[in-house]
């Protein structure tokens, strides 16, 4: 609870210059440091209506920092169980929460850190994952991006999540070139490249701008693009 969140400043200046001060819902994909940072921010200064977050990491402290946060502040806890071990691996980032939000005829899959190990799962236990907007799983990272799974998504826009220069080498190539050669082919923007990337929908429109000054605009089922770089 002592240790500063390295995100605190920009996290608050953004949800002030936004207009945000009160979050409805928060979600924790997993209880890993880039993914807990942030969300301890807002848990501790702003009104937070619930933490929606997975159980099964009891002793985490990661986790555990973020249930004190959420009980001194006393926001809500909806615990998701997680599946049978014997389905899946044991693996935090494979065990990766995801979220597909739908909103009128549009559809944004948020996937976590999650590995090909789950997006087999996620095909073979019959979730429905087909979304125009893909939060490209692990930053972009090789063990993620199958192309069995992303011509099962079919995303018209992906957006990779990693820093510039970051030691990871996120994104890989080799899910660079699965992103390349799908058969949908989607815009893939990264924070990298664009900065920070912002969707917003009416229910059939798509708006996407990104912090390097990418806007662009499309509707469902025009299968089109227009914008401007």
């Amino acid at each position: 609870m002592g240790k500063r969140d390295p995100l605190r400043g920009i996290l608050l200046r953004y949800l002030k210059t936004n207009g945000i001060f009160i979050v409805d819902h928060m979600f924790l994909t997993h209880p890993h440091p880039d993914h807990t940072h942030g969300l301890l921010t807002v848990l501790r200064s702003w009104p937070t209506g619930c933490l929606w977050l997975a159980d099964g990491y009891d002793g985490d402290p990661e986790q555990l920092a973020i249930l004190a946060a959420a009980k001194h502040s006393r926001v809500p806890l909806n615990l998701f169980p997680q599946p049978d071990q014997e389905k899946l691996s044991f693996d935090a980032n494979a065990r990766s929460l995801v979220f597909r939000i739908c909103y009128g005829e549009i559809a944004i899959l948020l996937t976590g850190d999650i590995t090909s190990v789950t997006e087999d799962f996620l095909i073979r236990s019959g979730q429905e994952c087909r979304a125009q907007v893909l939060k490209v799983p692990h930053h972009g990272s090789r063990t993620s991006c199958d192309p069995v799974w992303l011509d099962h998504v079919r995303p018209d826009l992906a957006v990779i999540s990693c820093g510039l220069r970051n030691p990871f080498g996120h994104p890989h190539p080799e899910s660079m070139e699965s992103l390349a050669n799908s058969r949908h082919h989607p815009l893939i923007l990264t924070t990298a490249e664009h900065g920070a990337v912002r969707v917003k929908s009416d229910g059939r429109h798509l708006w996407t701008e990104t912090w390097s000054g990418v806007t662009l605009c499309w509707r469902e089922g025009e299968g089109d693009r227009s914008g401007q770089d």
